[in-house]
């Protein structure tokens, strides 16, 4: 993997909505994504990783890792930030930066 910084799509949701990111990696070699910076208005509310299927008795089976938000407020153009890394090493191999935007939405506005 490079060491390049990869900026998505802007993400537009509304307060409410469930923001999911799901990033490719291998936890068999150490490394594994983790949230470096996220918006005030999400929660995260799990990290699970799950192996892509594979044939019995093979190790080392790349994955994913998928992170999930609520959008508990709205806000504008922040950024949820992961980096690719092994723990015990200071520097990422990969980081990457998702652009979210949540809005009231209709819902929300009928009832301010």
């Amino acid at each position: 993997m490079s060491n390049a910084n990869i900026v998505s799509d802007c993400m537009v949701k509304q307060v409410g909505e469930v923001v999911e990111v799901t990033l490719h990696g291998n936890i068999t070699t150490g490394y594994d994504w983790y949230l470096k910076s996220k918006p005030d208005a999400l929660w995260l509310s799990s990290a699970v990783y799950t192996t892509d299927l594979h044939a019995p008795g093979i190790v080392g089976a790349p994955g994913k890792r998928t992170f999930t938000f609520l959008a508990k407020e709205a806000c504008t153009n922040e950024y949820l930030e992961f980096a690719y890394m092994r723990p015990w090493e200071k520097a990422p191999v990969q980081t990457t930066r998702y652009e979210v935007t949540v809005s009231q939405g209709e819902a929300a506005l009928a009832n301010a």
